[in-house]
């Protein structure tokens, strides 16, 4: 059992919708048909539930989860099965009979089902609730995603309603009850009919439907000529002015005389006919324009070209088209084909010429342009569109968005793409201006926007990436006047248009819909710029005039409000020939509609669904086609390019997300030899235009196939990777600066000159602690963490050194003041410490959520006098154990201070605890349970607190409690050592021997000196742009409904993986450049992905903050939270996965000092207590407790006791222990969980599914995660 397509886990809600009546009479005859029974009815209501659902497409054996009849109480699922050509009174017969039997086996703990469900892992447990139907009073035990309740009304009628949580229902159940009325009617009308005879539709609900969907059609278009629309702009405002560009402004009126003249030479030079097509090749701007309107008053078509494409591309365009003539200076491969160049185009506008007869005049029914679109067999398709269906659009858009003659346009898209047209055409019908300002991928966004300022443009038509990618540059408070804003072509980001805020002045903001084949677009969505600021999602709005747009189910008839189903396009505005020279794609296209009296119809392989005011969600594709940055892509073009290569026998193409919003194609190959990817790149240049090159390229021995002839993506093979050879000899100052950094960080220098860094153990924090350590001498300074994931080797590094520009040193950094012997220090506290500062005093939990407990079993016994002495060195040394917190009014703001008292004057006894044998777990736990009650006073202090619990025959145990505002988990292992070593020496009746460490505001002030200078605000450009555009957060699948205010209450489970898993981890880690948590980060994307549908969802890590070696032996708050914002590609390998993770993980790395409640606040975000304002699932390192206890240090046999979490910050995490290189010990996974939103077995199980799929991902790392069981 799985998951209804029409109900998919963390899919979009809507407000539930009202409640729907059947009338008394209607009723009356459902009752007699139900023998006036209450089981009666709720079966009708049951198979009304499943016909509708039928109807949208739903599966035929779909789960109903129902409340069992009888006062036993308890639920029952039904999986009858349904087929269209099954008899309502057949199925109801089927309904009762599986009623009766499911009857005798009802279950009351519906959890407890789910639980082994998962166990048994043959079906989802999740789907047993997303669908229940209830009669009257009869109740289910927990609530369902979409309850089906029906009930008796006063008047003798049935009242039907839908419910879900909060209000909100799936959107598929949007419009359920109106259909549940209708089906309920057709059921009482016709027992007999079969399943596909009952319409889920009313009358009225059908005829609202069309109207919506543009519905009647027209028959035709007004008749008119784009030549007639430029004409009489000409004849209005022949002053005004029409192109401008740099160099260049030309009148409506000029540009009419000039391209008269050039049509004139077009027919007498070389003979252009009616009819003929002529290639359009010249850069974006005003010849641009001259030509396309030359060629038309011609009376023929154009072909548009970018003349930036490949000469081999650019000949398979002008024979797909058969054009006679080209317009550019373009290289073709046909020497025969005649060419006016540019210098010659303007030549031809610029000369008087004689009397000449009149030009031909082009009908409205002409064919205008020839548009190309990728297509799936290897070559682009030829779309002709007429110039009744061009001039319609565009006056229908002037009309729609009250555009006049004070227009000004920006010239933008690619010269090739549609939504040229529509800017040219549109521009001159109104009298506006046109003004070329060049070409998104020429453009800096400074640049762009200083040439919209320069030609005070009014409109700006483009994709929505090039929007965001230029937004970035405008100040928050720029406000930019921009009265029309237009996108199309591409899904727009969520928060895209919330960061236009300050930035733009948008007077209307226009979001528009359609493929090529409909005439441009078929739907626009306009509001006012006000108004689409606090639009979380954009929908593609309704028809155009005159356009009819249909959104039908798999059955082919028309999809009511939430019901996603595919877009069918039909009347004039579809392209009435199909594809040129193509009749097999357009027999797949260009079809009969199926909704009876439509006529011919566009299957745009699109899905949508309507919204209850009539506008329509655009929800993606239902094939392999991509858009890339505003192109349409078919993945089956570029794998046809790429076997026409010599040497190439078989490839696999995909698309791949990548960054934030971002997709590229990435593509496998197997090939008669070794054949360079760069090779193959270089070869695709040459016959793909730039956004059709793949950006991923590897060859592989062969690809696989499965038993029906098809590539089985989840078996490619896996690269090896490379083995170090050759031997190390330091020969200059960078080798041995390497060497001295790398034996500083892991404790023995360089086993050889290609020992790589992951296989010697290294990880995020030794890469940072490297390039410290390297950074102390300066020939590093300046070198990245990303350089050392990069050259992974001591040679690669001292290479990087080599190559490094002389540095210059700069001024010291500020340093924090030295106290006065005896007194007491003062530093603002850190973002972190205010944080945990304001947090603690809002928490009224019983169970403080900051307190850090830990406990320790010793091997022995620690003399008493001894212990506290080294308690006393503990707190004299860390400054961090001295640190109370002080708020004060300074200057008319309120400012909170760390306080670090004096060494020597604060002194913490530990408490010894002698317990007999017997009660000696109970005292622990008592201990634990007391520790974590207690209240520390943070203004006062201590912050920290000790205990030894010990007996007869046990080894003893310390429990150590500090603040988490002067403490965090690497420090734990910071105190005990240091703790533990100076016990010792105290029993020895010596001294302890440590480093000197600098003390923690020492770090708080170089923090906050990188902070408030050049580095802080490039750190908070990063974060600005890497988390723009953040989609909502999925519902994660938690077993249990919070109540309205969210507790800490929390807890773990751990689930151990075997060693094929561990040793996996680490082997594909070293092969990807990776650490072995970020393998394991990319697995819970992997597992999030499946249980939510989710490809966008940020998790949340914790950054050590210890950047340099000496920061490992100090103790107190280092840690930030940092963001890590990786889009996963369903299609994509986990290989792939892990190498975004990779990226996503260095590059926070490099970002990950800026404090994270200040990216909070720059970003908006609003905080809503008891959860996180970025994310809800936290992925992290578990650091043991017990780390860095070598035997050296006296601390052998030292063992850390792990407690279950009493509390939680996160709705769910996952931590992972990860030993070190060549250990025999096996990897953990820790689940931490809200209480009140999961069981601690669902943790389990969701800690044991994440096993489970990593051991199939790390089996075929390569293979597509969509084929992952």
């Amino acid at each position: 059992m799985s998951r209804e397509d029409l109900l998919p886990a963390g899919g979009a809600t809507v407000t539930a919708p009202g409640a729907a009546l059947v009338p008394p009479e209607r009723a009356a005859v459902l009752r007699h048909l139900a023998g006036d029974d209450p089981t009666g009815l709720h079966l009708l209501l049951i198979a009304a539930t499943r016909l509708a659902m039928a109807r949208f497409g739903a599966a035929e054996d779909l789960a109903v989860l129902c409340p069992a009849p009888g006062m036993g109480g308890g639920e029952l699922l039904l999986r009858t099965v349904l087929g269209p050509d099954t008899k309502v009174s057949d199925f109801l017969q089927e309904l009762h009979r599986d009623l009766a039997e499911a009857s005798a086996l009802p279950w009351q703990d519906r959890a407890a089902l789910v639980a082994r469900l998962d166990a048994v892992g043959e079906a989802d447990g999740s789907a047993v609730a997303q669908l229940a139907v209830a009669w009257g009073e009869a109740q289910l035990t927990a609530p369902a995603e979409l309850l089906v309740h029906g009930r008796l009304a006063a008047d003798g009628g049935i009242r039907l309603e839908v419910v879900g949580s909060d209000g909100k229902v799936p959107a598929v159940g949007a419009d359920l009850p109106r259909c549940l009325a209708a089906t309920l009617d057709a059921i009482a009308a016709g027992p007999y009919r079969t399943a596909a005879e009952i319409d889920p539709l009313s009358p009225g609900h059908r005829t609202e439907l069309e109207a919506w969907s543009g519905l009647p059609l027209l028959a035709a278009f007004p008749p008119r000529t784009l030549t007639e629309l430029a004409d009489a702009s000409a004849g209005r405002w022949p002053d005004r002015v029409a192109v401008v560009e740099s160099g260049l402004s030309w009148t409506h009126g000029e540009l009419a005389a000039r391209s008269h003249r050039v049509a004139r030479h077009l027919i007498e030079k070389f003979g252009i006919r009616p009819g003929d097509r002529v290639g359009i090749a010249v850069p974006r701007g005003g010849d641009l324009v001259l030509a396309t309107l030359a060629v038309l008053r011609a009376g023929a078509v154009y072909v548009p070209i970018d003349p930036r494409h490949p000469a081999a591309r650019v000949q398979h365009l002008i024979d797909g088209s058969a054009a006679c003539l080209v317009i550019g200076d373009v290289t073709t491969g046909d020497s025969r084909l005649p060419v006016l160049s540019a210098l010659d185009l303007r030549a031809a506008s610029e000369s008087d010429g004689v009397a000449a007869p009149p030009l031909p005049e082009p009908r409205p029914q002409d064919d205008a342009v020839v548009f190309f679109t990728s297509g799936s067999t290897g070559l682009p398709k030829a779309v002709v569109l007429r110039h009744d269906q061009i001039a319609h659009h565009v006056v229908m858009s002037a009309d729609l968005l009250g555009v006049d003659e004070s227009l000004r346009c920006a010239l933008l898209s690619a010269i090739s793409a549609d939504p040229t047209a529509f800017q040219v055409f549109l521009t001159i019908a109104v009298g506006g201006a046109l003004v070329a300002v060049g070409a998104p991928d020429e453009l800096d966004p400074v640049t762009f926007w200083d040439r919209i300022r320069e030609y005070g443009v009014t409109m700006v038509n483009c994709v929505p990436s090039l929007l965001s990618t230029m937004l970035e540059v405008l100040p928050p408070d720029a406000g930019l006047e921009l009265p029309y804003v237009v996108t199309g072509s591409d899904t727009i980001p969520r928060g895209l248009l919330a960061r236009t805020r300050g930035r733009l002045r948008i007077g209307t903001f226009v979001n528009v819909y359609g493929p090529t084949e409909t005439t441009m677009s078929c739907t626009t969505f306009h509001c006012s710029g006000e108004d689409a600021v606090s639009l979380s999602a954009v929908p593609i709005g309704r028809p155009n005039p005159g356009f009819g747009v249909l959104v039908l189910t798999p059955g082919g008839d028309l999809a009511p409000v939430g019901v996603p189903g595919e877009v069918y396009v039909v009347g004039p505005a579809v392209a009435a020939g199909g594809y040129l020279g193509a009749p097999e794609a357009t027999a797949t296209r260009f079809v009969d509609c199926p909704l009876p009296g439509a006529g011919r119809a566009f299957r745009t392989g699109d899905l949508a669904r309507w919204n209850a005011d009539g506008t329509l969600d655009f929800l993606g594709r239902n094939d392999d086609q991509v858009k890339l940055h505003g192109n349409r892509v078919e993945p089956g073009e570029v794998e046809q390019t790429l076997v026409g290569l010599d040497g190439i026998r078989e490839a696999v193409v995909v698309a791949r997300t990548v960054g934030v919003n971002g997709k590229v194609l990435g593509a496998w190959y197997t090939a008669d030899g070794d054949i360079e990817p760069e090779a193959v790149r270089a070869a695709l240049a040459e016959l793909l235009p730039a956004h059709m090159v793949p950006r991923v390229l590897r060859q592989v021995d062969e690809l696989p196939r499965t038993a029906l002839g098809k590539v089985d993506r989840r078996a490619l093979a896996a690269e090896p990777a490379p083995e170090a050879t050759g031997t190390w000899r330091a020969v200059d100052d960078a080798d041995h600066a390497v060497a001295a950094a790398w034996e500083r960080v892991f404790g023995h220098p360089p086993q050889s000159a290609d020992e790589d860094f992951f296989e010697a153990g290294g990880h995020s924090l030794t890469a940072a602690q490297l390039v410290g350590a390297l950074c102390t001498d300066q020939a590093a300074q300046g070198l990245s963490i990303r350089q050392v994931f990069t050259a992974r080797s001591p040679r690669a590094l001292a290479e990087a050194l080599r190559a490094m520009p002389a540095h210059r040193p700069g001024p010291d950094a500020t340093a924090a003041p030295v106290p006065a012997a005896g007194t007491a220090s003062r530093w603002p506290a850190t973002n972190a410490q205010a944080r945990l500062w304001l947090l603690e005093s809002l928490d009224d939990e019983e169970v403080r959520t900051y307190n850090m407990v830990e406990a320790y079993q010793l091997s022995r016994a620690l003399d008493p006098a001894a212990l506290e002495a080294a308690v006393g060195y503990l707190t004299d040394r860390h400054e961090a154990l001295r640190t109370v917190f002080e708020m004060s009014a300074e200057q008319g703001s309120s400012r909170l201070w760390q306080v670090v008292r004096p060494a020597g004057r604060l002194r913490v006894r530990p408490r010894l605890q002698r317990v007999s044998p017997d009660a000696f777990d109970e005292a622990l736990a008592n201990a634990r349970a007391e520790e974590a009650r207690w209240r520390f006073d943070l203004a006062a202090g201590p912050l920290f607190r000790l205990r030894c619990l010990t007996t007869s025959g046990r080894p003893p145990v310390l429990l150590l409690n500090v603040h988490h505002a002067v403490n965090d988990a690497w420090s734990y292992s910071v105190l005990m050592h240091d703790l533990l070593v100076a016990a010792r020496s105290f029993e020895r009746g010596e001294q302890p021997r440590l480093p000197e460490v600098s003390g923690y505001v020492a770090h708080a002030a170089a923090l906050d000196t990188r902070l408030s200078g050049s580095r802080g605000e490039e750190h908070a450009r990063y974060w600005r742009a890497a988390l723009a555009d953040l989609p909502p957060a999925p519902a994660l699948p938690g077993d249990l409904v919070p109540g309205p205010r969210r507790t800490n209450a929390g807890g773990f489970a751990r689930v151990a993986l075997d060693e094929r898993a561990t040793e996996g981890v680490r082997a594909l880690a070293v092969r990807t450049g990776a650490t072995p948590f970020m393998v394991y980060t990319a697995a819970v994307r992997a597992l999030l992905h499946r249980l939510t549908g989710a490809v966008d969802m940020p998790l949340g890590t914790v950054s050590a903050g210890r950047p340099t070696p000496d920061l490992a032996h100090e103790a107190g708050l280092f840690v930030n939270t940092v963001v890590l914002r990786t889009v996963l590609d369903p299609s994509a390998g986990f290989g792939r996965l892990v190498e975004e993770c990779v990226r996503t993980s260095l590059d926070a790395q490099e970002h990950e000092e800026y404090p994270f409640d200040q990216l909070v606040r720059d970003l908006g975000l609003p905080r809503d207590q008891g959860r996180n304002p970025l994310f809800d699932v936290l992925v992290e390192t578990v650091v043991a407790g017990d780390a860095g206890m070598a035997p050296t240090d006296g601390g052998e046999d030292v063992r850390h006791l792990p407690a279950d979490d009493q509390v939680s910050d996160f709705d769910l995490s996952f931590g992972f222990l990860i030993p070190p290189p060549g250990s025999p010990e096996r990897a953990e996974v820790w689940v931490g969980h809200r209480r009140d939103l999961f069981t601690r077995e669902r943790a389990t199980q969701l800690g044991e599914r994440l096993r489970e799929l990593l051991t199939e991902l790390l089996a075929a790392p390569d293979a597509p995660l969509t084929a992952a069981p």
